[in-house]
């Protein structure tokens, strides 16, 4: 990816009293310290540029650095000044624009995929919105079971029992007796 620097108003090269220098021949450097490296330039076809230079005006044109840094420091012989990208809007723009810029969106569906209906994991819904029979742990259909034949023991035969799904979309689980049925009756 090049990163463009340069060509803006702002961009000038000027001597130690702040004059622009018309047609002065510039490096750029990734610090501005001793220890910097000086880094290769290009044009936007990617072309290594052979120098860096003010135009008759004395304005800086337009560079670019691949896969550079969002700062570069320029010198034109009165000491490094520093530069930042032009172009960091757009390629903020571009990144928020696509759709999975970072891959955590495809990441989370690939992981939750391996987690759904597996012990353990993560239950799937039926066409009716209810979890399977068969994704609910054997605690909690014995726990079920064991309801259903305490009631059973304890106030005689069950006529019905189901679960009734409600208009919020909560469910409840009915158990109907048979001796309830009979003095409804």
């Amino acid at each position: 990816m090049q990163i463009q620097f340069g060509g803006t108003a702002a961009d000038v090269a000027e001597d130690a009293d702040g004059r622009r220098v018309p047609h002065a021949p510039g490096t750029v450097w990734d610090g501005e310290g001793e220890g910097a490296t000086q880094l290769v330039v290009t044009d936007e076809y990617g072309s290594p540029m052979t120098e860096l230079r003010a135009d008759a005006d004395g304005m800086i044109p337009r560079f670019f650095v691949d896969q550079g840094p969002e700062r570069v420091y320029v010198e034109f012989g009165a000491g490094r000044v520093a530069l930042v990208a032009v172009d960091i809007g757009d390629r903020l723009r571009q990144h928020q624009d696509q759709e999975d810029a970072h891959g955590h969106r495809a990441w989370t569906a690939d992981h939750l995929a391996g987690l759904m209906g597996v012990p353990g994991g993560v239950a799937t819904l039926d066409a009716a919105g209810l979890v399977p029979a068969e994704q609910i742990p054997a605690t909690a259909q014995a726990a079920e079971t064991q309801l259903v034949a305490e009631l059973d023991q304890e106030r005689g035969p069950v006529l019905f029992e189901g679960t009734a799904t409600l208009a919020d979309g909560s469910s409840v689980r009915a158990v109907l007796r048979l001796d309830a049925a009979a003095e409804a009756g």
